[in-house]
């Protein structure tokens, strides 16, 4: 078994992994973290298929939905802490 055959097994398993992890997290944030990290994998695979354009095209592209993505879920969390606070402070 050569280098190359090892450096695929371990993108292979880095992809499963992150994919797992995407569908068995129940925190959006981590979710999104394995989400990068399936990314990852699956652009090392593109690279050890000589690839390379796919590869900086996928990151680049999926590493900005999941980075946008999270910025939206923020902005979720900040308006709901917001209207809280606004209430409380109206009921006080």
């Amino acid at each position: 078994m050569g280098i190359g055959q090892l450096l695929f097994n371990a993108f292979v398993l880095l992809t499963l992994v992150g994919a797992a992890g995407v569908v068995l997290n129940r925190n959006a944030v981590n979710a999104a973290m394995c989400l990068l990290l399936s990314l990852v994998g699956i652009a090392g695979l593109f690279v050890a298929l000589d690839a390379y354009l796919l590869a900086f095209l996928l990151l680049l592209v999926g590493g900005g939905i999941v980075i946008y993505w999270l910025v939206r879920q923020l902005q979720g969390v900040i308006a709901d802490h917001n209207a809280l606070r606004e209430a409380h402070h109206n009921a006080l």
